[in-house]
This record gives C-alpha cells, structure tokens and sequence, in this order.
C-alpha cells in the first residue's frame, strides 16, 4: 500500500525553481487582463402587453392514437393555439405542455412600423402563472423570454434580423442569425442589388441550323441584367444575373478568391440559356463553361450540357442529362405522359414508365 504524504509533496515544490508559496491559497486567483462585461442585450419590439384583450386564434389538436372525440379524457394529443393580432397577422404560436418539462413552448411575432418582421425571436419555454390557463397567451413576453434565455449569457441575443433597403422596393439588405457572435456582433449576409457591367455576363444563343446548338453570341450590354449579389458571414461572394423577364440567367458560386470579383475566374459559373418562347432549353454547368474557350461540338454538348426539347405546344419531349441517356416523353389526347429511355445500345422495344401527372 502506498502512503501519499503531503508534507513531503510540498516540501518538493518548494524545492523546485520556479514556485513559491503563498499565505492565503483561497487568493491564489488569475486576473484577467479583459475582464467579462457582458451587457444585458436588449430585446427590440418585444415588450410585455398589459392586459390580454380579445384575440383571435386557431386551436389545432393533434391526437398520437385515434381517438372519437375531442377532447377524450385518457388519451394522448397535441394542443397548439395561434393568436392573431387585429390585422390578421400572427402574435403568438404556443404548444401547449409541449416542453420536456410540461411547460408551454411560446414562439413570439413582434412587427416593425411598415409591418415588416424584421427581428425573428426564437421561441422559448415557460411555465404559466398559477392563475392562467396553459396553452393561452402570454402577457409577460419580455420578462418571461429574458428568464429563459439569460440562462446561457445576458449577451446572447435570442433573434434574428433582418435590414431592409429604404425604398418602395424594402428589399433585405443583411440578414443576421441569433446569437452574440452573429447578430451580436454585427456579422451576418449581406445583399446587393446593382446591374451588370459591359463584357461581364456571355450572351447565349442557339444555333437552329445545327443540332439546335448553343453557342456564344458577344455579351450583354451593361444595364441589361439586374444582379444580386450576396456575400455570407465568411466574405465569400455569389452571385445571381436576371434578364428583364426575371429569368436566370447566371449564377456564380464563389470557388476562390475572385481577382477580379467580376470576372468568371475564381467562380463556378452556371449558364441558363432559353429560346425565343421563353423555355428553358440548356443548362451549362461549370466543366462546360470552361470549355467554351476551347470550342465544341455536338458530342460535348450532350457531355456537359442539361438539354430540353419541346413540341409545338410547349410540352417537354426529351431531357438529356449529363451521365444519363436521352428520356423521350409521349403524350396521349389527356396530356398525360410515358418516358422512356434511349441509349446508343437499346435494342427492342423501350422501356418506358406511365406518369399520371405528366413528366416530373
């Protein structure tokens, strides 16, 4: 059996270089050179109602095992009420006991003066006051939300926001998740909305002389496509070119530092090219983009590209997808279809399939 002797274990480190002893070991504490100052964060929009008044709501039950009736003394079902405030918008969604805990789950809805949500708080968990009903709403959202969530800090931030444009158009402008580190700290997605510049975006066309091949036509004009820019929470930029139709026409995801941000390097560009009735007709992936400066032909063409061909009355019958074979759709007098598939190989009769609710 071994002895573990204090003294001696002290006299040893008294020995050692480096250590020194102290008179008071309940001192022996580190300071901080940044102590914490978490400050309480504030909660916007979000304040306690004084009294309850008359709202309208929506009870949902939802029953775990039939049942007859509702409610049925003995059996197991879920209880949600909605409250709606007097424009008809949503106040309040609380599922009632359904907490871990048997607390009510409240999820809050606060409004800005345009009636925007612009903060989206998480909801939160509590247990209604003795003389209130569970499952009813909630007057004290504030107090009862901070109860909750200071728990974990009183810096955290239990909501998200959103920032919005100062125009007719209120389009967002930086979305903040919750969170002291994202809301908290200012850090979030950030939009803009501005138009395309001389030489940026390819203009496609499809050449109907030629297998219906598309093919590189110049550019589009500068202020020919509206663009959306987005950039996350990490700086990284994608991007998203429209026509005046609203249809895609290219996006951008961002692959690595992009010199210069306007330009296809350091992107992963997808081109969406349709035809003169405005269908979608060729899908060109990233590999197929970066082959265009080596120039194609028909077989990379079906390599690379997504293909749609139409009859003349804009129904789908054929798509080719990379990988895939070619899947020919035929239809009867109802407009419904069967696809089949087509390979270099097939021999006999195709193989098809019977959709109901036509090509999918």
């Amino acid at each position: 059996m071994k002895i573990f002797r204090i003294h001696s274990l002290l006299s040893l480190l008294l020995a050692v270089p480096g250590y020194i002893s102290v008179a008071q070991p309940g001192g022996n504490i580190p300071v901080s050179d940044s102590p914490s100052t978490a400050v309480q964060a504030p909660y916007p929009g979000l304040v306690n109602m004084a009294n309850p008044g008359k709202y309208n709501y929506i009870q949902s039950i939802t029953p775990d095992q039939p049942m007859q009736s509702l409610p049925a003394s003995g059996y197991q079902y879920r209880q949600q009420r909605d409250y709606f405030d007097g424009l008809g918008r949503p106040l309040q969604s609380i599922q009632r006991r359904a907490h871990a805990d048997g607390n009510d789950i409240i999820q809050v809805h606060v409004y800005d003066s345009l009636g925007r949500e612009r903060y989206q708080y998480l909801p939160y968990a509590n247990q209604p006051f003795a003389n209130q009903v569970p499952g009813t709403i909630q007057l004290h959202v504030n107090t009862m939300m901070r109860n909750f969530y200071d728990l974990s800090g009183p810096d955290e931030a239990p909501y998200s926001r959103t920032d919005y444009e100062a125009s007719v158009l209120s389009r967002p402008l930086k979305q903040l998740q919750p969170g002291r580190a994202w809301v908290g700290g200012n850090r979030g997605v950030r939009n803009l909305f501005r138009f395309n510049t001389q030489g940026e975006v390819m203009l496609w066309n499809i050449d109907r002389a030629l297998h219906a091949k598309p093919y590189v036509n110049g550019t589009y004009s500068a202020g020919e496509l509206s663009v959306t820019e987005t950039t996350d929470e990490d700086g990284r930029i994608n991007q998203e070119f429209k026509d005046k139709d609203g249809r895609l026409v290219l996006q951008k995801r961002y692959v690595n530092n992009p010199v210069p941000y306007y330009a296809h390097t350091g992107y992963a560009c997808t081109y969406y090219v349709y035809d003169d009735q405005g269908r979608l007709r060729f899908v060109i992936p990233p590999q197929g983009v970066n082959n265009v400066p080596l120039g194609w032909d028909v077989d990379p063409i079906r390599e690379f590209c997504y293909s749609y061909e139409y009859d003349r009355r804009g129904r789908l019958i054929e798509r080719k997808i990379p990988g895939k074979a070619v899947e020919e759709f035929v239809y009867d007098d109802r407009s419904l279809a069967a696809t089949a598939t087509r390979s270099k190989t097939t021999n006999g009769p195709l193989p098809f399939m019977m959709a109901m609710t036509g090509p999918s």
